[in-house]
């Protein structure tokens, strides 16, 4: 269903302006204040309502009003400092309402959502003008894991029935299946959330009639209390969730330990003072978005960094005002080689980034040495441990890894007694040195989703990978399987969750427009329809070991109005879906794309606001349906693009890019499917 409304905005001395989903309405920088607004849904819109709330100068917030009803003031020149605006209906887990407004003195603030707060309180600067957006919610999916474990030692998760006839929640071990996986739906001013199934998007996590928890119906989230859930303040990783209608009931799990496996109940029982049965961790599960190469992709660019910039950083010489050593020019005659070796690199558990060291080699070193014992020169080799660093810029956040030399080892042929003097003096001025010339230029891009925000990834050395893992709460101890990644090329696994996403935010944009006509001799009437198809929600299927091949259904929603006679003209609302065979592939512009090959089912069933005769309305669904197909077939929507780097070494401009592009399917080190782009890196001097 696409939702529909009208916002009304009362704006000083201008009066009430309206505008339409997305659309700005108010004023930007002329200090003209937003004094009160409304929403109004149309009038078919089902399942779904709104309220919302202002923050009044000089009167603080006002109660929730539901939709059509002005909030705020007119002539009194009161100006509104804040809002908030929640979804209500059977409905309200289907979408997002979100919102944004234009601060005196402050700017925009970027978009809220679900009953969250928007403005700056108390400190009186007022709201300019707002937009409000109402979309199919993209839930933010993870399990909810005990802190206790099974008498095997297995971690347990919260996990629903899997008979839809049944309203049971128990704990089991974690496996990642969707029974176990929660959207934590926003509710009630954003005060409270709702506990959503994956594998049954219907039902969400309710207090029973008794102790044990139970499976109730969406439709009850907005009415039933029992289906609202809070977060405690325990201190740490591990919380309790708290029921709102008792905050001393917390979900807990049966009994007392050694747990089952499986089917251990999930109850609401008063507060036990943290024991681990009662304690829990939002988890993402498996890899969204991995990307990561051997050593051969780094080598190749330091050997082409060193061919274009020698001798400029990689031959020199140093002055010291030293009694033994007064200076040591030195010329690096091969270019250095990453090795990842599986052992004997120096971890700190409380530092994440230390599992991301690998070595930097130098081969064939020549030193010259003057001191006050005379000249000497020797051949020496240097390896340095490295490791990759992580950067967040700018907002909305852009992520950066770059490369780090932390410490180094230099080796003298046929001097040791001067080795320790060297290592002393001269490398960690090559640390320096090349990490201010070259390694913090080479600012890699985290590959940027449509519709992800990631925050700064696990990355784990895993011979013969370096590899990064990337989600919204990325799972530290999910290592890839090493022998199963592609030799000597860089690659990029993305999961079916983050393909759902990104192609979910390209047809997000995409409206169908089109109109039926339909002549019935036998009844004597003529009859025209405009409607529109919108498409949304996919999901993707892959099968590891497939190819580029892939499954895909993507959901379809449309309206119209029926113009039957001038005193008839009933609105028509669908729901549907259609299942296509597709294929990932990468054009020559080296765009991801993914391509619906054919069209495998198709369900568009149709509703109308009035008595249509159903003849009509199954040849409009008929109709419809070969339009939606028709669009579909054959067409490409781009994913993303794999990104170059554009960096400046040493007065020279260098562009890094991946060639030879391949996609295939793959499966993570939990056997998830995942697409797998893989290429060879390709550096260019400018």
């Amino acid at each position: 269903m696409t939702v529909r409304f009208d916002v009304l905005a009362h704006i000083q001395n201008v009066g009430d302006v309206h505008a339409g989903p997305g659309e700005y309405v108010g004023t930007r920088g002329t200090g003209l204040r937003l004094e009160g607004f409304a929403i109004t849904l149309e009038p078919w819109t089902r399942g779904l309502g709104l309220r919302y709330r202002a923050d009044i100068r000089g009167q603080g917030d006002t109660g929730w009003v539901t939709d059509g009803m002005f909030v705020g003031t007119r002539g009194q020149g009161r100006a509104l400092e804040g809002f908030r605006i929640e979804l209500s209906g059977e409905c309200l887990a289907d979408y997002d309402v979100l919102y944004m407004a234009n601060i005196s003195g402050g700017g925009d603030i970027g978009w809220l959502a679900n009953g969250e707060y928007c403005g700056l309180r108390g400190q009186g600067r007022h709201i300019g003008g707002l937009a409000i957006r109402i979309m199919p919610r993209r839930p933010d999916f993870g399990a909810l894991a005990s802190k206790a474990a099974s008498r095997n030692g297995k971690p347990l998760a919260i996990t629903a029935s899997a008979s839809p006839r049944s309203t049971g929640v128990a704990v089991s071990a974690l496996d990642g299946s969707d029974l176990q996986t929660w959207d934590r739906r926003p509710v009630r001013g954003a005060e409270g959330y709702a506990l959503i199934n994956r594998a049954r998007p219907s039902m969400c996590i309710a207090r029973g009639p008794g102790p044990e928890a139970v499976l109730k119906h969406v439709s009850e989230i907005d009415t039933n209390d029992r289906c609202v859930w809070l977060d405690d303040t325990v201190p740490g990783a591990w919380n309790a969730i708290r029921s709102k209608t008792e905050l001393e009931l917390k979900l807990n799990m049966r009994g007392d330990p050694p747990y089952a496996d499986q089917g251990n109940a999930l109850i609401v029982h008063p507060w036990s003072r943290a024991a681990a049965n009662e304690l829990w961790q939002p988890r993402k599960l498996g890899c969204d978005l991995i990307g990561g190469t051997d050593a051969v992709a780094p080598s190749d660019i330091l050997r082409a960094i060193y061919r274009s910039c020698y001798p400029d950083l990689f031959k020199g010489e140093l002055t010291f005002q030293s009694t033994d050593i007064g200076r040591i020019a030195f010329d690096l005659a091969y270019a250095p080689m990453v090795r990842v070796p599986s052992s004997d690199i120096p971890v700190d558990p409380a530092d994440p980034s230390s599992l991301a060291a690998f070595m930097v080699a130098f081969d064939g070193i020549e030193l010259t040495v003057e001191g006050a014992g005379g000249a000497w020169t020797a051949t020496a080799s240097l390896e340095m441990l490295a490791r990759v660093r992580f950067h967040t810029y700018g907002s909305p956040p852009v992520y950066m890894m770059t490369l780090e030399l932390r410490q180094g080892l230099l080796r003298v042929e046929r001097h040791p007694e001067a080795e320790a003097r060297l290592n002393e003096l001269l490398v960690p001025w090559l640390i320096a040195h090349f990490n201010l010339q070259i390694f913090a230029p080479l600012r890699i891009p985290v590959i940027g989703l449509p519709g992800n925000q990631f925050s700064a990834p696990v990355v784990t050395v895993q011979p013969p990978c370096v590899t990064a893992a990337f989600a919204k709460a990325p799972h530290a101890t999910i290592a890839p399987r090493p022998t199963a990644w592609p030799f000597g090329r860089a690659l990029t696994g993305i999961g079916t969750s983050t393909l759902d996403t990104v192609l979910g935010e390209v047809l997000a944009g995409i409206d169908v427009y089109d109109s039926w006509t339909y002549k019935d001799p036998g009844r004597s009437f003529n009859l025209l329809v405009y409607y529109r198809i919108h498409l949304g929600n996919p999901r993707f299927t892959i099968f590891p070991s497939s190819g580029n091949q892939c499954q895909l259904r993507i959901d379809l929603r449309g309206d119209g109005v029926f113009e039957i006679r001038h005193d008839f003209s009933p609105r028509v609302w669908s729901d549907g879906y259609v299942n296509c065979s597709a294929r990932l592939t990468v054009k020559d512009d080296k765009t991801i794309d993914v391509v619906v090959e054919s069209i495998d089912a198709i369900v568009f069933d149709w509703s109308a606001d009035g008595e249509v005769y159903p003849d009509v309305m199954l040849a409009f669904g008929v109709a419809t349906g070969k339009v939606a197909s028709d669009y579909l077939r054959g067409r490409s929507f781009t994913l993303y693009t794999p990104p170059t780097i554009k960096v400046g070494i040493a007065g020279r401009n260098f562009e890094i890019t991946l060639r030879d592009l391949e996609v295939g399917s793959f499966a993570d080190a939990e056997q998830r499917p995942m697409a797998l782009v893989t290429g060879m890196a390709a550096v260019a001097v400018k």
